[in-house]
């Protein structure tokens, strides 16, 4: 059986760096931000896709879970290497099974392999009396991907994911580092896997690392509207024209983005609250002003799951 509770890198988890949305524009190559959501600092991050990719978002953000909890599972080898089947990475992921999740799991892994991460000073590394350390880095997060098939049918189509599939992922030495330090988190996959949609899933780690951090209150999170649009990826582009997204990529640049309006934000998240609220981890969540100036109040509860979930996962 599968672990109940998978691992989060915590400065990947604080970072937040896959954009909410499950489908994106094809020339969402690249996004910038700087939002403080916590009392640690401001963070700031510059995302590029790879060539012919766009950048992480939605189910992404399930697939790095899967691999820095199967890196955990495995026992950290120091190589940073991950084996496992394209089955069990479901599992760790809290993802369904079938040809449809299989395909979407190999473009997030080609997403994965290609995109950039730029980080200013905000990653952080804890040391001695409870303080934290925070430095500046450029990264990826897979070093390098092979696959290896057994067994496919007849109609093997080249490249394509089957349950069988052996996959042999290198983890960046920056998370690799980090994790072996110990700067890592439990997360219950038997949650993950009673949220219906990855902006839900997204929004859960969210809180669950803001509520965990040194000094932060557990029972409750208030955080401007547009910061928080902001954080979780809510964001769409500028520049629409395919020529003028060629031209910052050719430059080195990421296309402007901006945040959604309030009122689209809170449209966007009020499936993953009513979800949130329905299993109990949120009590509530209440929007405070108008427009712009708008707070969200996130009162935390206790996860109330039936038995018939809770049980499909071994403690």
């Amino acid at each position: 059986m599968t672990p109940r509770f998978g691992t989060e890198e915590r400065n990947m988890a604080r970072l937040s760096p896959v954009v909410g949305f499950n489908r994106i524009s094809p020339q969402m190559v690249g996004w910038h931000k700087t939002v403080q959501v916590d009392h640690m600092g401001p963070v700031e991050v510059t995302c590029s896709a790879g060539r012919d990719q766009v950048v992480p978002h939605g189910i992404d953000a399930d697939v790095l879970f899967a691999l820095t909890t199967l890196y955990d599972w495995q026992g950290q080898p120091q190589n940073g290497q991950i084996r496992v089947s394209v089955h069990d990475l479901c599992n760790a992921a809290g993802l369904s099974h079938g040809g449809t999740t299989y395909e979407r799991v190999r473009e997030s892994l080609q997403r994965w392999l290609l995109v950039t991460y730029k980080i200013s000073e905000c990653w952080g590394t804890p040391s001695q009396k409870g303080k934290w350390d925070f430095s500046s880095l450029t990264f990826g997060v897979i070093s390098s991907l092979r696959q290896k098939d057994h067994g496919v049918p007849e109609n093997y189509a080249l490249g394509k994911f089957y349950a069988s599939t052996f996959l042999e992922i290198t983890l960046n030495a920056s998370l690799i580092q980090s994790m072996v330090i110990g700067h890592i988190r439990n997360i219950d996959i038997n949650i993950l896997k009673n949220l219906s949609s990855p902006l839900t899933r997204i929004l859960y780690r969210a809180l669950e690392e803001l509520r965990q951090i040194p000094g932060a209150n557990s029972e409750s999170y208030t955080i401007g509207i547009r910061a928080w649009g902001d954080h979780l990826g809510l964001r769409t582009l500028v520049i629409r024209n395919d020529e003028a997204v060629h031209d910052t990529l050719i430059k080195g640049k990421v296309p402007q983005t901006e945040i959604l309006s309030p009122s689209k934000i809170r449209r966007t998240l009020a499936p993953a609250h009513e979800e949130l609220i329905k299993i109990g981890y949120l009590k509530t969540s209440d929007f405070i002003g108008r427009g712009s100036e708008q707070q969200i109040y996130y009162r935390f509860g206790k996860v109330d799951l039936p038995n018939s979930i809770e049980s499909d996962i071994a403690n």
